[in-house]
Formats: C-alpha cells, structure tokens, sequence
C-alpha cells in the first residue's frame, strides 16, 4: 500500500510513476505527487485505525473508500431532487399518452384511393384494398400481441421470423386472434357499377369487434365519381330504322310481319310479340316491344341504349275478306252441293235458289286433305230457298223453306279462294229454317264474325 497513490482530483488510485491520471486525464506535477503522497499516507493510517475497530467487530481485516462518482451522483440528487421528480411524472405521463394513443382505434380513411374505370353511366368504382387490408392486417397482428417488426414479418412470410415466432408459447392463439379481428371489419362501397360522372360514391369503413377489441375507426368517405369516357347513346327508333315490318292479312284477322331483319345472326325476332295471333283490325293501337335480346346484343362498352323499349303505331293497310278473289267459284261450288242435296224425282221437284252468303275466317284445319300451308281458312255458307213441289195425280202442292249450306274450311292463298282444295261440303243446320231471318240468327248464334259477302 505505501507504493500506491490516488489522484488528487477524482480519487482514483495511481501507479507509483504516473504521470497522469487515467481516470480523469489529471496532470501529476511534482507538487501533486507529494501531495498524493501525504493522502496516501494519511488514508492508510485512517485505515489501520479503522481495520483496528472492525477485527474486534467482525473478526475481519477491511478497507472501506469512498467513491467520489457516487459522492458526486448524491449531491447532484440532493441539489437537483425537485426537477428530477417533476421529470419523473412528466416522463411517466408521456409513456402512459402514448400507449393511451396506440390503443385507440387507428383511423385509415386517409390512405383510401378510390379510383374510376370505363365510360359515362357505364362506369365502375375500385379502392386499394390490397394495401388498405395489408394495414388492417398489420394493426390487427399488432392488436393481438406482436410487435411491429414481427407483424411485418408475417404479412411479408418471413420464414425466419414466422419459425422463431413458431417457437414462442401461444402463437397459434394470437394468430387466431388477429384473424378474428380482421374478418370482423368491413369495408363497403354504396355503388360500384353503372356509374356517371358526377355520381357521389360513399365508402364506409366499419369495425364490428367488441369495444375492448376494436383497433380501426369507423369512417365514411365521400368521393365524386370523375373521369369517366364519353359513351354511344342508341334508341330503339335507331334499331329500326333498317327493319322493315308491318301488318299483314286481313282486316280483323292481321298479323305482324317482319320482312327485313338486319340482326337475323343476332335474333331471330325484332318485337316480343312479333308471332301472335292476335287477329289486329284495322286502326288498331298496337305496343311493339323490342326483344331485349336485341338490345343486349347491341349494348356494348362505350355503348348504351336510352329511351323507351317500345314504339307504338296503329294497323292499317289490312285487306277485307270480303275483297278476297274467286268467291264466285266458292259460291257456285256451294251451288252444286246444295242442288246435290235437293235433287227432284217423278213425284217431288225442287227449285233450289240461293239468296244471301256469309263469310268469316277459321283457324280450323280440314284434316281431310287441304293444304296447311294456306294464308287463312274461311269458312263460307249460303242461304237457300227451297221450293218443294210435290205432284198427286193432277194435283201440285208446293212448300217453301230455307236451308243453309256450305264450307266450314276454304283455303286462301295469293289473295284467292283456292275452290280445287274444298272438301267436305255440309248442311249448316239439321232443320229447315221458315225464313231468311232465322237462317241469318242461327249462323250467328254460333259465330257473331260472320260477314255478309
């Protein structure tokens, strides 16, 4: 111990030569080391007392010297204790702030970009999901217990970091845990399709975990649909302008008839009802309705239809069935079957003549051999007046009476009667009538659309 000495400035305890201390830097002077050297001297000598005191108490041999480090940190504590508790509290108010702050639900609204594709009235609305659900995915890791780094690192598949997260007791729990929390947000669009520029569109974003478990505000976000191609309107008065079509037929039995199709390879048809039967008169009022297939089928992107789907117009140019040809031929056809049915013998004459004649069309068919491929059947009969004479001897008793006869099925075709095609000609009533009249009543009874020919 009497070759040791301490540095006069700090305390530090010296080599023998030294010349500086290694401490503190302290320059030895000569003077210093004198110095030192009297300290030295007194310390050991304090220290021979004191060691004196401690073997009669611990039966031990100790050197106990003060620390000018600690010496220094006491009075620094001592002299500056109040504005180190004051930083104290703030420094423990400012960590309790921050952890107040990131338990806070995190509002992400800001990084939503909501982007608009294709044409005017045809447009479609998209957001950034990928990075808006990696952000929600990364909170929602951080809110089940991972740190920042490895809720990166598992977003990322990381393998270094997924084995060593692997490793860690209650993994699997958390990873369940941040997958409930991820599935319980939502995220929506009020309108994504059919969109025009100028529409407003509105994302909501919505957390619908538990209170405690909640880590993504709830938002809404208003953006103005913008940006969107100028499009192609058509109408259905354009769809038709290269159809041809009109009403065909006869009055009271006509039908629509389509000669020019332009979009044959794309419909079959130009009107929904473009093959009923629904026997159109003449100054008929009549709704035509675009088959939709023909507007889909020209709907297209930049393309779209406006307007009605339908067009109205008023039949007209039907022919009458009073003005089909060859009636004549019928008339005298029935002419024939009648006096047929009335012929005269040595004791009874018959004069057999042929007042009134009616027409109207059937759809029947004669299943006896006519053609089917026939523009309309019409049925026609005749009003006959009989004149029986029955001869006694010398005398003439002559009755008179109406029967009515006919065709119930005459084919049309070219706007004719076609007589080669008849068949099947018969007495309308069993009985005989007394008059005009009656005959008249009974063929009407049965069908009122008779027409005097």
């Amino acid at each position: 111990m009497g070759n040791m000495k301490n540095c006069p400035k700090c305390g530090q305890e010296l080599a023998p030569n030294a010349l500086f201390c290694p401490n503190c830097g302290q320059k030895l002077t000569d003077e210093s080391a004198e110095a030192m050297e009297k300290k030295t001297v007194q310390l050991e000598n304090e220290g021979v007392g004191k060691r004196q005191d401690d073997r009669f108490q611990n039966n031990q041999l100790s050197v106990k010297t003060p620390n000018p480090i600690v010496e220094k940190f006491i009075i620094f504590i001592k002299k500056y204790r109040i504005p180190l508790v004051i930083a104290a509290v703030a420094l423990i108010a400012i960590i309790g702030f921050f952890n107040y702050v990131n338990s806070r639900p995190v509002d992400i609204s800001g990084n939503v970009k909501v982007t608009f594709d294709g044409y005017d009235s045809q447009g479609v609305a998209n957001y950034n999901s990928d990075k808006i659900y990696s952000e929600i995915s990364e909170k929602a890791y951080e809110k089940a217990g991972f740190k920042e780094k490895d809720a990166e690192g598992i977003l990322n598949g990381d393998g270094t970091i997924i084995d060593k997260l692997q490793k860690v007791s209650g993994y699997a729990s958390r990873l369940g845990k941040a997958a409930s929390l991820i599935q319980n947000v939502q995220i929506k669009m009020n309108k994504t399709e059919s969109l025009k520029n100028g529409d407003k569109v509105v994302l909501t974003i919505k957390d619908n975990n538990e209170d405690k478990d909640k880590f993504i505000k709830d938002s809404k976000k208003e953006f103005t649909v913008k940006g969107l191609k100028g499009i192609e309107s058509f109408t259905a008065e354009d769809l038709l302008k290269d159809v041809k079509y009109s009403f065909s037929g006869y009055d009271g039995f006509g039908k629509l008839t389509v000669t020019d199709n332009p979009y044959s390879n794309e419909t079959e048809s130009i009107f929904t009802n473009q093959y009923n039967d629904s026997n159109y008169s003449n100054g008929d009022k009549v709704t035509l309705e675009i088959e939709p297939n023909l507007i889909a089928s020209e709907s297209h992107e930049g393309r779209v239809f406006e307007g009605d789907t339908f067009i109205e117009t008023e039949v007209k140019n039907l022919k009458s069935i009073n003005d089909i040809e060859k009636k004549e031929d019928i008339l005298k056809q029935i002419d024939t079957y009648a006096k047929a049915q009335n012929k005269s013998n040595d004791y009874r004459t018959y004069q057999v003549e042929r007042v009134e004649s009616y027409l109207r069309v059937t759809d029947e068919y004669n299943y006896w051999g006519n053609s089917n491929d026939a523009e309309i059947n019409c049925e026609i009969q005749s009003i006959y007046k009989i004149t029986d004479t029955e001869t006694t001897g010398d005398k003439k008793e002559a009755e008179v009476y109406y029967e009515i006869y006919g065709y119930s099925i005459v084919p049309v075709k070219g706007n004719a009667f076609q007589a080669k095609d008849l068949s099947g000609g018969s007495s309308y009533s069993w009985g005989q009538e007394k008059s005009v009249e009656d005959c008249v009543n009974t063929l009407k009874a049965d069908h009122p659309d008779f027409e005097k020919i």
